[in-house]
């Protein structure tokens, strides 16, 4: 189940992305912020684990997590464009990890909401 809620989010993104690109909507850019090639990169992968569990909001832990998640690709593509493979696989590794957290994050919400009914 965790696989296909990954390929549906990424698919839903993907699909936003063309959608926009079709439109002629501009596309958001993310800073990719601190590359893993950077000596920071542990610190702020830290602290963005930090601020994550500090969000008890199940909802707000999804879209903290999938903006972190987003953050991620993008060192992924600065690391490729930069032909860093082996940092790009790091990014890669941490990129699931937020993903994974806000697939839990969606089963919670989904428990939450069939408890209420």
């Amino acid at each position: 189940m965790n696989r296909s809620l990954s390929f549906l989010l990424v698919s839903v993104l993907l699909c936003g992305i063309v959608f926009a690109q079709e439109s002629g909507e501009e596309i958001p850019q993310i800073d990719a912020g601190t590359t893993p090639d950077s000596f920071l990169w542990s610190f702020d992968v830290g602290i963005e684990n930090l601020a994550l569990a500090l969000t008890f909001d199940s909802q707000k832990k999804a879209e903290k997590a999938l903006k972190i998640a987003d953050e991620r690709l993008e060192e992924i593509r600065a690391m490729v464009g930069q032909k860093k493979l082996d940092k790009s696989n790091k990014a890669g590794k941490e990129h699931e990890k937020f993903l994974r957290k806000v697939e839990e994050s969606l089963e919670t919400i989904k428990a939450d909401n069939s408890i209420e009914q």
